[in-house]
């Protein structure tokens, strides 16, 4: 039998198509999930910390692109980003440093090239998406000797003929710290995924220094 959107929406309703609901998972809303998330009002954490997020691409279940990013952050306006995407063959590398108002940046270990933010235009766009089909639950929880929130959504939409699927799962603590994030997308029905990525970060990493990298 095919899975349709309208079909879901029925499952939803009376509970069947559902995470399996442990004696501590709940289901929540997606405004408590966003407070949870972020106690503090929506945004990056204010603590200094180095994050690793690790993405993969699927195309008919054939690996077709892997991307290590890894985010330094030192404050609002001091942070660095190394993103290395793989390809076949093929390797790219992207540094960008921000310090105060300027922005340095590289592609592939080229010379670097300086910006000054303060000159920069800024255009803001907003659109639509297809209508979706959410669902959410917290599951209190301990990682790496930390009490932790497991926040985990799932999303659902129709695209033509398939049904489409991200699902989040988010370790963060009460404090808003977020310890690790795993993602995956793709198609519900036939069920495979196409995009994967798993995110790390410690805090307050004794060796995390970030200066300009030219006069």
């Amino acid at each position: 039998m095919k899975l349709t959107l309208t079909m879901l929406l029925v499952l939803v309703g009376i509970g069947v198509f559902a995470y399996d609901i442990s004696a501590q998972k709940r289901s929540i809303s997606s405004e408590e999930s966003l407070k949870l998330a972020y106690p503090n009002g929506y945004g990056q954490t204010n603590r200094v910390h180095r994050s690793v997020t690790i993405g993969e691409r699927f195309s008919d279940g054939i690996l077709k692109e892997r991307s290590t990013h890894t985010y330094e952050f030192l404050g609002s306006n001091h942070f660095r980003q190394h993103t290395v995407v793989e390809r076949g063959d093929v390797t790219d590398t992207t540094e960008i440093i921000r310090i105060g108002v300027l922005r340095y940046s590289r592609k592939n270990n080229e010379a670097w090239t300086t910006e000054d933010l303060t000159k920069e235009i800024i255009s803001i766009g907003c659109g639509f998406g297809p209508f979706r089909v959410n669902q959410y639950t917290v599951e209190p929880t301990i990682l790496n000797s930390v009490a932790v929130n497991l926040l985990e959504s799932l999303s659902v939409w129709q695209d033509k003929d398939r049904l489409m699927y991200d699902e989040n799962r988010k370790w963060v603590d009460e404090h808003g710290n977020s310890y690790k994030t795993e993602f995956e997308s793709g198609t519900l029905s036939p069920r495979s995924f196409d995009h994967r990525s798993t995110s790390t970060t410690e805090y307050d990493p004794a060796d995390l220094k970030i200066e300009a990298p030219i006069k």
